[in-house]
């Protein structure tokens, strides 16, 4: 009976303990998630001020966020932004034009000195050299570009995976890196400077390769663009290097076909043809049937 009395009085203030505990922890965990959705909240609000094209009002939501977190990373990507666009006098970037004009030079190299900035206090954030080299390459300055290309692939190896974007959201895809170095040494494969063009993409295509020597995507680069220099032997031992690792690395495979054709070696050529008939997908055994057919034509003149 004893017992159950002080089970009794208990049970009350146990109940209350616990509804109080709830009750707190409920407000931590608004709290917390509400300063989150904040924090995450400012690069969108910036960009929708962006898109209402209000200067105004975009410079003073800048000097807030200054006043309130001086070093958040989104921060900087704004203020980049703000500069890019002032500088080449667009509401909003974009990127598909051809006749890029700075009207504000100061404004540019603002917005390059904030990428740098940005890149020192938050070295894991992909954008901050991204974005600079993009602007650089719409404002036809590959050659500025050039050196923060080659420091992002040496300073990849030091950064902690995962890269980081807007919002601190994590880059997922592994081959990131890899796919953004092919699209800048297609930029200077496609320029029309062809005297240093393709000289500038085998320095990126060997300072990935000296990097990420375990990447069998190095081995291809070094193939690609040894190839575009007409380098056919240096292409042709880093292929095969590729294809004993990777066999069915199918641009490995394209490119050793056109290799083995230009040096005349037709049954070689065929072969790696059909290898890729065989395994790959549509748009690709298409493209090698269609090789196939032509280098029969050309076996067959050759006769």
């Amino acid at each position: 009976m004893r017992n159950f009395i002080i089970i009794k009085i208990l049970l009350p203030l146990y109940y209350e303990t616990k509804i109080n505990t709830m009750k707190t922890l409920t407000i931590l965990t608004f709290l917390t998630l509400s300063s989150f959705v904040i924090g995450q909240t400012k690069w969108n609000d910036f960009n929708k001020l962006v898109k209402q094209n209000d200067r105004d009002a975009i410079e003073k939501f800048i000097s807030v966020w200054e006043a309130e977190s001086p070093k958040d990373a989104d921060l900087y990507l704004a203020k980049f932004v703000y500069y890019r666009n002032r500088g080449v006098g667009q509401q909003e970037y974009d990127a598909t034009k051809e006749d890029f004009r700075v009207i504000d030079k100061e404004s540019i190299q603002m917005a390059l000195k904030i990428c740098e900035r940005g890149r020192i206090d938050h070295p894991a954030r992909v954008d901050f050299f991204t974005e600079r080299i993009q602007l650089l390459l719409d404002l036809k300055r590959l050659d500025a570009a050039n050196p923060f290309i080659l420091k992002w692939i040496d300073d990849s190896q030091r950064v902690s995976k995962p890269w980081l974007k807007s919002e601190n959201n994590p880059i997922e895809d592994p081959d990131f890196l890899y796919k953004q170095i092919c699209n800048y040494i297609d930029v200077w494969l496609l320029s029309t400077d062809m005297d240093q063009g393709p000289f500038v993409a085998l320095d990126f295509a060997n300072a990935y390769a000296q990097n990420y020597a375990a990447d069998p995507n190095s081995l291809y680069l070094l193939g690609k663009v040894n190839y575009q220099l007409e380098n056919l032997i240096e292409s042709e031992m880093a292929l095969l290097k590729l294809l004993t690792r990777s066999p069915n690395h199918i641009d490995a495979l394209f490119l050793m076909g056109y290799i083995t054709k230009k040096t005349v070696q037709f049954d070689r050529s065929l072969s790696y043809f059909k290898s890729i008939k065989k395994q790959g997908v549509k748009a690709e055994r298409r493209r090698a049937k269609t090789e196939i057919k032509a280098l029969k034509k050309e076996i067959k003149a050759a006769r």
